[in-house]
């Protein structure tokens, strides 16, 4: 019988206001007990925050972090469903789970053919995760290829519409328009990345009417792409861990390795330092709940700061 799957937020941008950034500063949430090795952080309406690191997956109580049983090795990726009743993960090396109620966990698929995941998305009720050979599409309780094209970074899906992304690492761009993927039809058609940087990380998208906006985040720093014209942010270079961005798309949020987070509001024009606590870290991933950006350390921990 196949698991049945929630409808899902799209991963890789953030449902939140439309407004700026307070740039004052950053508080710490976890000071005195800061968790250490956090790669992803994942968060949904009132529900304790998800932190996945090295070892396991960690859950906020507002007091301190819990390890939660059943769930371990090093977690890439967390995703809520809609409704925020289920919770996938993405473990290397042990495929891919979920955690639904008060349920115990489960292993969704077999682990063989999904071992390397790293990167999860939810499209009209389908789950797809990324590995080091390509995409995968969870159906009828298995894990079948949809698009064999090497080691995905990241998955998205543009805010707009229903188009997936997929980061390829030293290739190209991938995305998919169809509504419903099956198994005999699921087209990507290439994106070609910048001249001399096929280091790719991740990628976002927004989409208002004909006007489409990608900013696209490598191991060399931030690039945008206006029609086909890609153009670097002369202001930020160094590997690009987090991109995120609002439902409106007109507020994009990345993290730069040991240089802090960073906000831009003219579509990867100009980029700003978001607070000044966070200036020499490395934030490795985001998370909204409410009117507070949450930002994830390896070293240092979860932060937050909030919105005007």
């Amino acid at each position: 019988m196949a698991t049945a799957v929630p409808t899902s937020t799209p991963v890789g941008y953030l449902f939140v206001p439309a407004i700026a950034v307070d740039s004052v500063n950053w508080n710490q949430v976890d000071k005195g007990q800061p968790l250490e090795g956090l790669l992803t952080i994942e968060a949904c309406k009132d529900k304790p925050i998800l932190g996945g690191t090295e070892t396991g997956l960690h859950r906020w109580t507002g007091n301190e972090w819990e390890a939660l049983a059943g769930i371990n090795g090093p977690i890439y990726d967390i995703l809520f469903s809609e409704d925020c009743s289920a919770v996938y993960v993405a473990i290397l090396g042990d495929g891919v789970w979920m955690i639904e109620g008060q349920k115990n966990p489960e292993r969704l698929g077999d682990a063989d053919s999904v071992s390397t995941s790293r990167t999860l998305a939810l499209r009209n009720g389908q789950l797809f995760v990324g590995t080091r050979s390509g995409v995968y599409m969870y159906v009828n309780s298995k894990w079948v290829p949809v698009g064999d094209f090497g080691e995905v970074t990241r998955l998205n899906q543009q805010v707009g519409n229903n188009r997936l992304y997929a980061t390829i690492w030293q290739k190209e761009i991938r995305y998919n328009d169809s509504d419903s993927c099956t198994v005999l039809n699921c087209p990507w058609l290439t994106i070609q990345p910048p001249s001399g940087d096929n280091r790719l990380l991740h990628v976002i998208s927004y989409k208002d009417g004909t006007n489409e906006r990608l900013i696209l985040g490598t191991s060399r720093g931030l690039y945008r792409r206006n029609n086909s014209t890609w153009a670097q942010a002369q202001n930020l270079t160094g590997t690009v861990f987090a991109l995120a961005q609002t439902s409106d798309g007109k507020f994009v949020f990345s993290g730069i390795q040991v240089k802090g987070a960073w906000q831009t509001t003219d579509n990867g024009v100009t980029w700003t330092q978001i607070g000044s606590s966070l200036n020499s870290t490395t934030v490795v991933d985001f998370a909204i709940v409410d009117n507070t950006l949450y930002a994830a350390t390896y070293d240092g921990g979860l932060w937050r700061i909030r919105f005007r």
